[in-house]
């Protein structure tokens, strides 16, 4: 069964929870774009090949299991596990474990 629409009630607890830092008002300005306008789709032009249906399924599993977010992993747990040569940034700078 698709998932008819994202569950607009538990993105707002979510978005409410998150921390009063810069990003607040733009959360809540997209949040109320969301509400007011609902995510695309398919009848849409630009999206008719675009099929939502998945994302917003798994949007809404994470919303009902209490929207965890994962601790942020240190980079140096992926690069030093593969082969390769590494740019790494962090947050819009230059990390410092180049390799």
């Amino acid at each position: 069964m698709k998932p008819s629409a994202l569950s607009i009630d538990a993105l707002s607890s979510v978005v409410g929870g998150f921390p009063d830092d810069g990003l607040a008002a733009s959360r809540m300005t997209a949040l109320e774009q969301v509400r007011a306008a609902g995510l695309p789709n398919m009848r849409e032009e630009n999206w008719k090949y675009t099929d939502l249906a998945a994302a917003v399924g798994i949007a809404n599993a994470w919303l009902e299991s209490g929207a965890a977010v994962a601790e942020r992993a240190d980079s140096s747990d992926v690069t030093d596990t593969i082969d390769a040569d590494w740019i790494v940034i962090d947050n819009g700078q230059l990390g410092d474990d180049i390799s």
